[in-house]
């Protein structure tokens, strides 16, 4: 109990000295559109991607940013009249760097751009049977546009587009390639 209080007195304390709107957190529902045709065949045009970003802002309007997004999908596809049910989770792990516009004292534009890695494990399933598995680890980039409402000091509406893409041959001789286009809307603190 002790530490937790000199703990928890050390962060306030630590964050006293940093400006207001340091730090930034944004929770965004993401609707994502695979660059893949045949990806998006087999598990839909349109998937959901939630996605968590965090960001501090280290000289003006410009920041550095982390995010983590995920996607759990199943699928269904036909191979020589047998139908095989995929499953696919992948993970989105990203950073870079990012700039906000104030365009007004509660409007503003966001814009950013880094590194992406996206770590990926699917199956195939033939009547709840298992029988191929892949899983591995993709690097690409993650571009995004947004624009950011601000609901008095500490909260904000968000809308974004971006891109996101990884792309590299398997072990199995297959090219793969994640991400596409995506859009979202959320909600934000900035501290």
């Amino acid at each position: 109990m002790k530490k937790t209080i000199i703990l928890l007195l050390i962060c306030g304390l630590s964050l006293s000295l940093f400006p207001k709107k340091t730090f930034m957190v944004d929770l965004t529902a993401n609707f994502m559109s695979p660059s893949d045709s045949e990806y998006a065949e087999i598990y839909g045009s349109n998937v959901f991607l939630p996605e968590i970003n965090l960001g501090i802002k280290v000289f003006k309007g410009i920041y550095l940013y982390g995010s983590f997004g995920m996607l759990d999908l199943n699928g269904t596809v036909s191979v020589s009249g047998t139908e095989i049910s995929p499953t696919s989770k992948q993970l989105f792990l990203s950073a870079g760097l990012g700039y906000e516009i104030m365009i007004s004292k509660k409007f503003g534009l966001r814009f950013s751009g880094g590194m992406l890695k996206i770590n990926y494990k699917e199956k195939a399933f033939f009547n709840n049977v298992l029988i191929d598995e892949d899983d591995g680890n993709l690097t690409g980039y993650k571009v995004n546009l947004g624009t950011h409402f601000y609901l008095g000091k500490l909260f904000n509406l968000h809308a974004t587009i971006g891109y996101m893409r990884a792309e590299q041959t398997n072990d199995h001789n297959k090219n793969l390639s994640y991400g596409g286009l995506k859009f979202g809307a959320g909600f934000g603190v900035c501290f």
